[in-house]
């Protein structure tokens, strides 16, 4: 039998999205997070990876309560019932709010290969869908008209959800604002001398981009194969990995914040053009 969950699934890639990028973006180094406090600013830091993991939890949470509204109201309509998830079992925290960024860095490193597989900080398991009582009353038929109509009314309340609608449109939006950033000559010139200091670490990485992307392949890579367990041959590998990324976010900590500096400066001065591509 098909259970209900798509605009939780959407929901939990937008969050795990903004985890990943809060965890490693170079931007959130910074500590920074806008300070308006409007709504539509908090949600274009949670896209930018920019925003405290409290308010990107909050934000977060609030989009998924008013989607379940949008989603309560839109079945109605259509003559079904439905009874709104509560997202607050949805969104957890993980160590990279209870700690500073040297303990953190020592820690977990980046927490790509540290926090992955069993260690991963996920959103908890669903707890028990408030309408499975209701579509499992149903008929097989009933039970294909109310998914499909559920599937209709996710998708609506998805398109609603301003900023953090998960759409293609913004999506496509955010990868042309981070390009856009990445390439601004005063950001490739920060990167420049961020890799010099990083080479003088003993680390080659041409930008902190690239840095992250090859943890990242590497730390995935890796929890494919389940590394991570004592008996797995690639264990070995899998310590290695995680040494080499707490080696590596040490010395990204002392070699960022020239680097994070000069992003954030491009990053505030563009982010006016981001908002009019997203909504």
């Amino acid at each position: 039998m098909r259970t209900n969950g798509g605009v939780f699934k959407s929901a939990l890639r937008l969050w795990i999205r903004c985890l990943v990028v809060a965890a490693v973006g170079a931007s959130c180094s910074s500590g920074r997070t806008n300070d308006v406090g409007t709504t539509e600013s908090e949600q274009l830091d949670v896209l930018l990876g920019r925003a405290d993991p409290q308010v990107t939890k909050r934000v977060l949470e609030e989009q998924v309560d008013n989607q379940q509204r949008m989603i309560v109201t839109c079945m109605s309509d259509r003559g079904f019932e439905y009874r709104a998830r509560a997202a607050k079992a949805l969104f957890t925290i993980g160590p990279k709010a209870e700690l500073d960024a040297h303990d953190f860095a020592s820690t977990y490193g980046f927490g790509y290969i540290t926090l992955s597989g069993p260690n991963a900080p996920a959103p908890s398991v669903f707890d028990a869908d408030p309408n499975e009582s209701i579509y499992s009353a149903l008929s097989e038929a009933g039970q294909s008209a109310w998914f499909a109509a559920l599937d209709d009314c996710e998708a609506q309340a998805n398109d609603q959800g301003g900023l953090l609608g998960v759409t293609a449109e913004n999506a496509q939006a955010v990868d042309r604002f981070s390009a856009q950033v990445r390439t601004d000559p005063r950001v490739l010139d920060a990167a420049a001398a961020w890799s010099i200091c990083m080479r003088g670490a003993g680390f080659s990485y041409e930008s902190p981009a690239a840095m992250h992307d090859s943890l990242r392949t590497q730390a995935d890579q890796l929890a494919e194969k389940n590394a991570w367990e004592s008996g797995s041959p690639l264990h070995a590998e899998y310590s290695a990995q995680a040494d080499l990324e707490r080696q590596v976010a040490l010395a990204d900590l002392e070699c960022a914040p020239a680097f994070v500096e000069a992003e954030s400066a491009v990053i505030e001065e563009l982010r006016a053009s981001l908002l009019d591509q997203l909504g």
